[in-house]
């Protein structure tokens, strides 16, 4: 018999005037887990913040061990264009199939142009690192 047979009701539709049994119980229980959860999403947030600051900020995946855990921390790379220096590339042109209307640059089209077309726009782009992921694993289980 499982704990929460406890909390059963009859799940049926009840006037607001009646309760179902066990009714105040299974809200007790659900106020306690749910002030149970934000406490620790607030110290899982914390924890994962401390983390974070253990590693650089570098774009790449890096592993770090810590005790009996691999910790794996991974960045993607963001491609931000400068929309002005986009525009002004391409003002006096039509634009060019790897430039939207909106004068950013689609990525996997721009990889494919050549060094030198590649090179004209290179100036109008940043590039960052991402929102980090982690991935805490016990070492020896997968």
């Amino acid at each position: 018999m499982s704990d929460w047979n406890a909390y059963d009701y009859d799940k049926t539709s009840v006037p607001l005037s009646t309760k179902p049994q066990g009714f105040d119980d299974v809200v007790s229980k659900f106020h306690s887990l749910t002030k149970e959860a934000d406490a620790l999403t607030s110290v899982i947030k914390q924890l994962k913040e401390e983390i974070i600051f253990a590693f650089p900020e570098e774009i790449g995946t890096i592993t770090r061990e810590a005790g009996e855990f691999d910790v794996t921390m991974k960045r993607n790379e963001i491609w931000q264009w400068d929309v002005d220096a986009v525009e002004a590339l391409v003002a006096d042109q039509t634009i060019p199939p790897h430039v939207t209307r909106k004068y950013g640059v689609d990525k996997k089209k721009f990889l494919q142009l050549s060094d030198t077309d590649q090179a004209e726009f290179i100036h109008a782009l940043t590039r960052k690192a991402g929102a980090p992921t982690i991935t805490v694993e016990k070492k020896g289980i997968s």
